[in-house]
């Protein structure tokens, strides 16, 4: 070989590499470029260097954010200088409405047959806007077997895809076919495609009370995500493992697991599971035992024992009225321990940036409401403990909130947003309904909803509250007078 052709070959290999890593390089990049203008700057710097699919998509995710009608065109001028490529149908396509998403990808596998993406985007599709909303109409209709058929066309190429295997589940089990569907869900082996579709999976193993696949689908979850103090991988696992059994009823399988596993209640959120189920079980000195070491703790409090309906088949017990007493006496005397611990850490960072539509259309912009203390609610309907969240801030506006305060909830990963407006009309909120977007989420650096912060009167990150708390009006509180005082 000659010396040109060995630096070609050093070349290629490099730009692969180069490649290879643009996509992380840009995703981490636009993470830590919060401005608008700047992130336009790095969409226009990476625009003549991306080449994959992958490549594409993380850009497009950033650009349609920022402007989605020149991100569309762009791609749509690619797609006519480029007519037989499918590469540019695709990413034009994933920037449709959900129903030319459909047609579209119906299309694209008729044309292109071994196209990868194609078959990916039908399967979202049906996943996310046709199966769960309308399954018995669309059982009904010509449509289920054509794409069912399109998506094991798919699987006879790409039989490992989990995306293909997840829509091949909903189809089974829509005919009712139980052990075609299980077997679909054990090739699934992603982790982030179980994790953000567990509600169906549940829903599937826990009505047939299926323990074994339970147990290799919360294997193959991203536990490691949701560690946290008190919490590790082992005793994640025994509460999923120990939650699920309770959903299932089979409480003779939980005492079983509770023998064999001396452990098992060490962790936060197993504990609490197994309060449920020995008060379900009427095995209510058990309960209170758990409750007595978690009141010591502090990981049970007085607001939270108080409004728990839960507890209410221990009223008129002595021993609960005792521990209910000495619980309100331990919560009115740390006071000043929990407004020292709610200030300690101050953030002090700049805020990222932002610009939203409010429930009218009307736009709010972060950088209009400097010399105020903003609190920021970040939440979806589907989101449980955001729902339980809500009531306390809606609470804390009507009755504490100071002036030179604004309140917002700001809506994200939500599948459809009218439902969030809904939401808001039903329950009367005080707070400023705004929508935005996963970019928004990213920025912030939000895990998990809800996510409540306070932004001081300069615009700077001030503190934070990942999850729900009973006391979150209380800590809301501590941040306000603390910040409206500097």
């Amino acid at each position: 070989m000659s010396k040109l052709a060995i630096l070609s070959v050093i070349g290629l290999f490099l730009m692969g590499l180069l490649y290879a890593d643009l996509t992380e390089e840009l995703i981490s990049k636009a993470a830590n470029t919060p401005d608008a203008a700047a992130r336009q700057a790095l969409v226009d710097e990476y625009l003549p260097r991306v080449q994959s699919i992958e490549e594409h998509r993380s850009l497009q995710g950033i650009w349609m954010n920022l402007n989605r009608a020149a991100c569309l065109a762009h791609y749509q001028n690619l797609k006519t200088q480029n007519p037989n490529d499918p590469k540019y149908k695709y990413l034009v396509l994933r920037m449709a409405d959900s129903e030319e998403q459909l047609s579209g990808s119906r299309a694209l596998i008729r044309e292109h047959p071994d196209f990868y993406w194609g078959y990916r985007v039908l399967a979202l599709s049906l996943i996310e806007d046709l199966i769960p909303e309308d399954s018995e109409s669309y059982f009904q209709s010509p449509n289920f077997r054509s794409d069912k058929s399109a998506i094991q066309s798919g699987l006879s190429r790409f039989p490992e895809d989990g995306y293909l295997n997840l829509c091949l589940f909903h189809f089974l089990r829509l005919e009712g076919d139980e052990q075609g569907a299980e077997a679909a869900l054990i090739k699934i082996t992603q982790p982030e495609i179980i994790s953000t579709n567990w509600q169906y999976l549940q829903d599937f193993f826990v009505s047939g009370k299926k323990v074994q696949l339970m147990q290799t689908l919360i294997q193959r979850l991203p536990l490691k995500d949701y560690i946290s103090e008190g919490e590790t991988l082992q005793t994640l696992y025994d509460y999923n493992y120990l939650y699920n059994l309770s959903l299932m009823e089979l409480y003779d399988e939980i005492d079983s697991y509770i023998r064999t596993h001396t452990d098992a209640l060490s962790g936060n959120y197993a504990q609490k599971v197994m309060i449920n189920v020995y008060l379900e079980t009427k095995r209510l000195d058990q309960a209170m035992e758990l409750l007595q070491g978690r009141i010591i703790r502090g990981q049970e409090t007085w607001p939270e024992l108080s409004v728990n309906t839960d507890y209410d088949v221990l009223k008129g017990n002595p021993r609960w009225e005792q521990l209910l007493s000495g619980a309100k006496f331990k919560w009115n005397s740390e006071r000043p321990k929990r407004k020292a611990e709610a200030l300690k850490t101050r953030i002090n960072t700049p805020a990222p940036t932002w610009e939203l539509a409010d429930a009218t259309g009307k736009l709010v912009k972060l950088s209009d409401l400097k010399g105020k203390v903003v609190i920021l609610d970040f939440w979806a309907t589907w989101c449980s403990p955001c729902r339980k969240a809500m009531p306390e801030l809606d609470h804390w506006i009507k009755t504490t909130q100071p002036q030179g305060v604004e309140v917002f909830s700001i809506n994200v990963w939500e599948n459809d947003p009218d439902k969030a407006k809904a939401f808001f009309i039903e329950n009367s909120y005080a707070m400023t309904l705004l929508f935005g977007d996963n970019e928004l989420a990213a920025q912030y650096g939000i895990k998990g909803i809800p996510y409540i912060c306070a932004i001081d009167k300069q615009g700077r990150l001030a503190y934070d509250f990942p999850g729900y708390s009973p006391n979150l009006g209380e800590t809301i509180e501590f941040w306000t007078e603390a910040l409206l005082a500097e």
